[in-house]
């Protein structure tokens, strides 16, 4: 039997397009794989030491804890997360408390583990980091 004459005029471009229509649907699922895996969220750790008015430091284990203090976040197995500084700021309450906020914490870790400078560490749930974590560190 011979050809339609609309299936021979047809087959270069129907296969040309398909072609072309492959190679941007295999373009597009990589560029989704690429971003899938490269993006991890991320939130804001806030927290906070209240400290004494009068010195804006407080006591941990032998050390002292002050606005010269540096925060440091740990995921559980040791990976280094974020940094911050303690700052000072009082409550409407007339407490004092130094405060951090630490962006870019990934978000996808089990737990972590603050360092308040070398003197203090404590784990910590990710929910309670990005709500504010009041650390208490006692001597």
């Amino acid at each position: 039997m011979p050809r339609r004459e609309w299936q021979h005029k047809t087959r270069v471009p129907v296969i040309v397009g398909t072609s072309i229509a492959m190679v941007v649907f295999a373009g597009l699922a990589v560029s989704a794989i690429v971003l899938g895996v490269n993006y991890t969220p991320q939130f804001t750790a806030i927290g906070g030491v209240p400290v004494s008015c009068a010195s804006w430091e407080t006591t941990a284990n032998g050390g002292t804890i002050s606005d010269k203090t540096v925060v440091t976040i740990y995921s559980e197995t040791g990976g280094k997360l974020a940094t911050a500084p303690l700052e000072r700021h009082s409550t409407e309450q007339q407490q004092c408390v130094l405060r951090f906020s630490a962006k870019g914490v990934d978000a996808d870790k089990s737990g972590y583990v603050v360092h308040l400078g070398d003197t203090f560490a404590q784990p910590v749930s990710g929910s309670a980091l990005e709500r504010g974590v009041v650390f208490r560190p006692t001597s």
